[in-house]
């Protein structure tokens, strides 16, 4: 068990990058979308 500090994978910090970039689009439907529908002029 010599052989503890083997290479990680990116995988986690990717999956992590996915969970903040879905955190973003969450909070921005949930607060600019209502404030400004820009794909309703109305």
């Amino acid at each position: 068990m010599k052989k503890a500090k083997k290479p990680v994978p990116p995988w986690p910090m990717l999956g992590f990058a996915v969970n903040i970039a879905r955190l973003g689009v969450a909070i921005y439907f949930a607060i600019v979308h209502p404030l400004g529908p820009f794909d309703d002029p109305s």
